[in-house]
């Protein structure tokens, strides 16, 4: 991060982060505490460390960090995450056909796993396939990486799918409220604007998937495939980059169940802020991050959907 952007969040939180000096000891100033957070969450460094580095104490760096990441999300999270309108709204279309090869597209959704101590309550709710206690971040990417949309909090063990139906952004789709009302002619017919998932996700009208191994009988399915991934891609490397910047989220975490909210949400934030700000980003960082899908196929495919995904395949045949 540098120090324009740095000083940018020192100046956006300071007035929520501040605190008075008293008759013993002089208050910790907003630049340090900012900076005791991002140590924090771009390390993962034990409190100890942190406390040695910074002059201070245990408790005060796990106090601050979670004061200001409170701040964070507070002040910044509205207009660092949200979804676009308007105009805004037609820019991320075009993007994903300019730069990724998909039209119409409005996103691309996933989810991902936030390692954690297993809590004393619940153990196995929060223990996952891959064989570790976690709790599960959905994100809906842009075609920059940034996030338009985030759900955090089910535990580890429930299905992409099932955090998907129960989360607002299914609601806003279903309800026409997520994706710009604009159809358009693809592969001779009028399809609406759609955003991408995987094999785990339902597949909806507005929802495209791709086509399962065993159905891949076409070359037109196969280009539709190939042509899905690489737009779906944005996501799967947004939350490599994500967890590659605030490797918090890329070791198991031994915050309290209640405070990790606040933390997960927090770094999501930075993330956008730094894609916003253009700061530059090492991909060695994300050489320890897991990327291997975790999905399995769900259900049959809804027939207005698969009306859908066709025109999708004539289009890419062509």
């Amino acid at each position: 991060m540098t120090q324009t952007t740095f000083m940018y969040l020192v100046n956006a939180l300071k007035d929520h982060i501040k605190k008075a000096n008293t008759s013993l000891q002089d208050a910790i100033d907003p630049e340090r505490r900012v900076a005791i957070t991002l140590w924090r969450l771009a390390t993962n460094a034990e409190y100890r460390t942190i406390a040695q580095l910074f002059g201070v104490g245990i408790s005060t760096v796990c106090t601050v960090v979670h004061q200001v990441c409170a701040a964070i999300v507070e002040v910044l999270a509205k207009d660092l995450i949200h979804i676009p309108k308007g105009n805004a709204a037609l820019e991320v279309i075009r993007g994903f056909e300019t730069r990724w090869g998909f039209p119409h597209c409005f996103g691309a959704v996933d989810g991902t796993h936030i390692p954690i101590q297993g809590p004393k309550e619940f153990q196995n709710d929060y223990y996952n396939r891959k064989g570790f206690h976690s709790v599960v971040l959905q994100g809906f990417v842009d075609h920059q990486y940034k996030f338009m949309k985030v759900n955090f909090g089910f535990p580890g063990s429930v299905h992409d799918a099932r955090v998907f139906v129960n989360s607002q952004l299914y609601k806003l789709g279903s309800e026409g409220l997520l994706c710009p009302q604009v159809q358009r002619q693809i592969g001779g017919k009028s399809v609406p604007v759609v955003i991408l998932g995987d094999s785990a996700y339902p597949a909806l009208t507005w929802l495209m998937k791709p086509f399962s191994d065993n159905r891949l009988q076409t070359p037109g399915r196969r280009a539709y495939n190939y042509h899905h991934s690489r737009a779906r891609m944005v996501v799967e490397n947004a939350f490599g980059r994500l967890k590659g910047r605030w490797r918090i989220l890329l070791k198991r975490n031994d915050t309290r169940i209640q405070k990790l909210p606040n933390l997960v949400i927090a770094c999501c934030v930075l993330h956008n802020l730094c894609e916003s700000s253009g700061e530059d980003f090492d991909t060695h960082l994300m050489n320890e991050v897991d990327q291997t899908a975790d999905a399995c196929e769900t259900g049959s495919d809804n027939d207005d959907a698969c009306v859908v995904r066709n025109a999708f395949v004539e289009y890419f045949e062509l």
